[in-house]
């Protein structure tokens, strides 16, 4: 997964609040470790010893569900966000 983001939001980096420029900051962070840890478990080959597969599947299995829950939570704070300055 590919996230970049358009200058326009580079541009106004205090468009949002703290709070929002952090839960999407982390969000950011997150993906980013995931993306790697995919590609360390795709480097390890058919000659790694199983535990090692094992343990960076299960170390992918946690960064995922740490993904979802802070894409959400992102999301959810960007929704306020937009709520409010209606």
């Amino acid at each position: 997964m590919n996230l970049e983001l358009p200058p326009q939001f580079l541009d106004k980096a205090d468009l949002f609040s703290e709070e929002v420029s952090n839960k999407l900051a982390y969000a950011l962070t997150v993906i980013s470790r995931l993306k790697v840890s995919a590609k360390l478990l795709s480097s390890l080959g058919d000659t790694s010893e199983q535990q090692d597969i094992d343990q960076h599947t299960h170390l992918l299995l946690t960064l995922i569900k740490e993904t979802a829950d802070a894409v959400d939570d992102a999301y959810n704070v960007l929704l306020v966000a937009g709520r409010a300055s209606r």
